[in-house]
């Protein structure tokens, strides 16, 4: 590449538009966590329902009554996995339905 095309190349770069930021993305040690309660969480429901794609149905579509009437994906996503590990792990003592 000739130095004049370089020359272009960058003035055109500093003419583009900035690309949008995303407003909606989760910082990485956020998304580890996620991802490790959610795996957590998909664990002790297998414990309880031997069958994976009623689990997972659970997971995605259910309401939990007790936490609110969110389905334990919103819940984890919001940062509030550990009240689904206790709410499951209560489930599988027998102490809940």
């Amino acid at each position: 590449m000739a130095p004049a095309d370089l020359r272009e190349a960058n003035a055109m770069r500093l003419t583009m538009p900035y690309p949008a930021i995303a407003t909606n993305v989760v910082p990485v040690r956020s998304a580890r966590v996620h991802a490790r309660t959610r795996r957590s969480v998909l664990s002790l429901a297998r414990a309880i329902e031997p069958d994976a794609c009623a689990v997972l149905l659970w997971y995605d579509t259910v309401g939990i009554g007790e936490l609110w009437d969110r389905t334990a994906r919103e819940l984890v996503e919001a940062g509030q996995g550990r009240r689904v590990l206790g709410f499951l792990a209560e489930v599988a003592s027998g102490r809940r339905d």
